[in-house]
């Protein structure tokens, strides 16, 4: 019973990914969500004692990264570099 409800979790949390993805692409806009789950999925997967945790995520997240720079090559780091940017100017405005 447990796995069953895990394997619809897994698969609604898959789906939203996609579908989150998807309208990322359509507007033309990235998804900072895999990068900033990215450093926390190693503490929360020890704490949960799962190392699965978070696994479905990680390949989504790969595999999109994969199919933005087969596309346009270099954008995912630009990406990255502008959200660095920004950090210190989103904690000044806050």
């Amino acid at each position: 019973m447990m796995r069953a409800k895990m394997a619809r979790l897994a698969a609604f949390v898959g789906a939203v990914v996609v579908t989150v993805m998807i309208a990322a692409t359509a507007i033309a806009q990235p998804v900072p969500a895999p990068s900033q789950v990215k450093p926390i999925v190693p503490q929360a997967r020890e704490k949960f004692v799962n190392k699965q945790f978070l696994a479905h995520l990680e390949k989504a997240a790969q595999r999109y990264e994969a199919w933005v720079e087969s596309r346009n090559p270099g954008s995912i780091a630009a990406m990255r570099e502008f959200m660095r940017q920004m950090r210190p100017q989103a904690a000044k405005a806050a």
